[in-house]
């Protein structure tokens, strides 16, 4: 061994020794600690602050990112593509303004500044724009008014928009609302749904009477994801699930839930079930409670079980020719020329939808009405291309029982249809519900069955009350086609044909009466309190029965006698000429909003009964909801979250009674427009909610 190997000096140091086995050792890193010194320079001081019990990292503050303790990395994060991005937006909310104290000018200008955000944060909610369009608009909006002060003070990208329609216009709306509900007794009307993203989310609506305005408001509430994770996922939507989610979503905003008079839904079974449902843990928690399944999904259901009665050719016919003329361009200028030969409005097929309520009567009323136009359309074009679908489409329109059975639909489903479209209304028409309903089962079922006694208590299926095929009624236009020749003297299509619109109404009828209780003893009482019976003297002389049946609505003895004695002076009251025939006019909701707001003998009276008007008769506001929440979140639009949506929708609720250019922001919205309105400074966002849409 040579001397310079015995000289320490001169040896190699273990860590950078090579070994042939492993190859090249790395060098050890030494840890740098967080320097109190960096918080005090200009680039770091607004933002970057230690991680309590860990010296050796730090942590930024807008963006919520923890990092190492050094310079090099706290650099790199600083011209980060998400760090400049939140700069940019807060600068101008976290500009100092001590020297804007004593310029009024200045001052103005900061608040116009900041309405004309609200109102361009509005447009864009109102609107269902994309919040990319702003990151041009203002830029638009500085080129065109150049000599507009607050149209160069404007400075708002995609993210301050949203911020502001989440946190300044949504969250004042909801919060107005809360106050509210705090004090109104309100009704709760719930649906569910998955949207194009794949997220499923549970709708809340409220629906109550606003003493300040008087008026019956429905209003959105909330909008639930009912799975956040994998856990909840494997659980499912169950009633428990979505019991706990909407009772929640009213405590944590200190909503009691002792004001929730009545509860409306769909009537599957997790929503409407007898034992484990959400109406069931309704009644069981809050006795008292008003249930009502939704009259407008019942009516279509009964339809829809009605028409598989009849043979399968009548919905086949409808969607084949829509299939006919939906995709090509040709064959609709084609049949133009049917149609003007027949003196036929160029009217377009309409497709029958599978979830729209009852679309398939007015498609049945527009394949009638082209009839002879398709007969001759359909005839020349298989003769001519001889194509499969134009001949099943030809031989349909040329059986005679195939226009008896449209004709059929035409007088039977409009009756669906009215009610539908009157139980859809937000007005209150509870008080019409039971009448309505009654009156449609009797003619359906006095159509084919003898006159009895009490038509609500017999079996509709019970054969010993039929009246024999040929006296059934079926309306005038099946009438007059069978005393045609060449459709009566086939006596065996007319039997079969007969036979078939009886199961129709047969079915109908059983539908109606297992999803609807004519025994229900309060929607049994509720037509005495329309104004067309107080007025027409048909009315009890106490309303102590009907007011019992409301406990969560008023459950006080000295509040129920001062209830009754107020009924008790009205039915024998004597208004003036004059006013009678004002009030005779009104709707039922108007009539005790008027004695309400000019006759003070009767508040306490019409308060109670507005509270009832308040109750639901249809979950449709949830089914709206859905509508606009498609609108909104479309296929370049997929990446919007669930906090985004109630944003957008509250923002849109508290603009549309004004519209957009007419809207004047509240104290609270403008004193909202601060940093805090963002959600990063908040920590409740995660990083795919600053993409708000993909692109």
């Amino acid at each position: 061994m040579s001397d310079s190997d015995d000289d320490p000096r001169l040896r190699i140091p273990e860590k950078v020794k090579r070994s042939r086995n492993e190859g090249s050792v790395k060098f050890s890193h030494k840890k740098q600690k967080f320097r109190n010194e960096w918080i005090q320079k200009n680039e770091f001081k607004n933002w970057l602050i230690p991680v309590q019990n860990d010296n050796y990292k730090g942590k930024c503050k807008l963006c919520n990112t923890e990092m190492t303790a050094e310079l090099t990395v706290i650099k790199k994060h600083m011209t980060s593509k998400k760090h400049q991005l939140i700069i940019r937006s807060t600068e101008k909310c976290e500009k100092p303004l001590p020297c804007y104290f004593n310029d009024n000018s200045k001052k103005k200008l900061i608040e116009d500044t900041k309405k004309a955000e609200i109102l361009l944060s509005g447009f864009i909610s109102e609107h269902n724009l994309s919040f990319n369009i702003m990151d041009h608009l203002t830029a638009l909006c500085k080129e065109i008014f150049v000599d507009s002060k607050i149209a160069s003070n404007l400075s708002m990208g995609r993210t301050k928009t949203a911020a502001i329609v989440k946190n300044v216009i949504g969250k004042c709306h909801h919060e107005e609302l809360t106050e509210k509900l705090k004090t109104y007794k309100f009704s709760v009307i719930i649906d569910e749904s998955t949207d194009i993203g794949t997220i499923k989310s549970l709708c809340i609506c409220v629906k109550y009477f606003d003493s300040n305005l008087n008026k019956l408001e429905t209003k959105f509430w909330k909008l639930i994801q009912l799975f956040k994770d994998s856990d909840s996922a494997n659980i499912g939507a169950t009633a428990e699930t979505i019991f706990n989610e909407l009772t929640a979503s009213f405590v944590v905003d200190n909503v009691p839930l002792e004001n929730i008079t009545g509860f409306a839904a769909d009537g599957c079974s997790s929503m409407m079930g007898q034992w484990n449902s959400v109406s069931s843990r309704f009644k069981e928690l809050y006795p008292g409670i008003f249930i009502q399944k939704c009259i407008c999904h019942s009516l279509h259901l009964c339809a829809s079980s009605a028409c598989k009665a009849l043979p399968r050719q009548c919905e086949d016919l409808c969607r084949d020719i829509y299939n006919y003329f939906k995709s090509s361009c040709k064959r609709v200028s084609q049949f133009r020329e049917f149609q003007e030969f027949c003196e036929f409005e160029p009217h377009k097929i309409l497709k029958p939808s599978q979830t729209r309520w009852l679309s398939l009567a007015m498609v049945v009323n527009r394949i009638l009405e082209q009839w002879q136009a398709l007969k001759l359309f359909f005839t020349s074009h298989w003769l001519n291309d001889r194509l499969k679908a134009a001949e099943h489409i030809y031989k349909a329109l040329h059986d005679p029982s195939m226009l008896i059975y449209y004709t059929f639909l035409n007088y039977f489903l409009p009756k669906f249809t009215i009610l539908n479209k009157i139980f859809q209304s937000d007005k209150p028409v509870l008080d019409t519900l039971h009448g309505r309903i009654s009156d449609l089962y009797k003619e359906l079922l006095y159509s084919y069955y003898r006159q009895v006694l009490d038509p609500f208590d017999v079996d509709p299926n019970n054969t010993s009350f039929f009246k024999p095929l040929q006296d059934i009624y079926l309306g005038a236009g099946v009438y007059i086609l069978l005393q045609k020749p060449e459709i009566s003297t086939n006596n065996d299509m007319v039997l079969d044909t007969l036979n078939r619109c009886r199961s129709f109404i047969i079915t109908a009828c059983v539908e109606i009466k297992k999803r609807y209780n004519f025994n229900d003893i309060i929607l049994k009482s509720l037509p005495q309190i329309s104004p067309k019976n107080i007025l027409g003297n048909v009315h009890e002389n106490s309303l102590l029965p009907f007011i019992t049946l409301f406990p969560r609505i008023v459950n006080e003895t000295n509040q129920i006698q001062l209830i009754d004695d107020e009924w008790r002076k009205l039915i024998s009251y004597t208004f003036e000429s004059n006013i009678l025939d004002i009030i005779k006019t009104k709707d039922v909701d108007n009539f005790w909003i008027y004695l309400k707001s000019h006759e003070q003998l009767f508040t306490n009276l019409s308060e109670f009964i507005l509270t009832i008007l308040s109750l639901p008769q249809s979950n449709c506001a949830c089914e709206r909801l859905f509508s606009k929440v498609n609108l909104i979140k479309k296929k370049l639009r997929n990446k919007l979250m669930t906090d985004t949506l109630n944003g957008i929708i509250n923002s849109s609720e508290c603009i549309k009674p004004y519209s957009c250019y007419k809207f004047k922001p509240s104290k609270e919205m403008l004193n909202s427009m601060t940093s805090n309105m963002y959600d990063f400074i908040n920590n409740t966002i995660d990083d795919d909610d600053i993409t708000f849409e993909t692109e």
